[in-house]
């Protein structure tokens, strides 16, 4: 589990999960299905939202593995940080990956 959060491929394919589908999102707010501001699963292909729920399982794994990964390296203040507010998982393992957080 450890080496997965420190494979640059495998964070950099998160983010760009996390940045893909939300322009997705944002690109069909304006339909009519939309209408509502949310899109219901009988208002969806079935690859849609397969696609769709990428987005939280990636923020999820990352955030569980940049958790761990924290506590288990003795940077219990990044652990904490990552464990209260997901986004700082994704900083957290681009500066893990680039060298930059030692």
């Amino acid at each position: 589990m450890k080496k997965l959060i420190e494979n640059k491929s495998f964070v950099l394919a998160s983010i760009a999960i996390l940045i893909i589908v939300g322009l997705y999102i944002a690109s069909i707010m304006d339909e009519p299905r939309m209408a509502d501001g949310a899109l219901e699963f009988d208002e969806a292909s079935t690859i849609e939202i397969i696609f769709i729920m990428l987005a939280p399982i990636s923020g999820i794994t990352m955030w569980i593995l940049a958790t761990f990964h924290a506590f288990g390296s003795g940077k219990k203040l990044w652990g904490i940080m990552n464990f209260i507010a997901w986004p700082v998982a994704f900083v957290y393992a681009l500066l893990l990956n680039y060298k930059w957080l030692r």
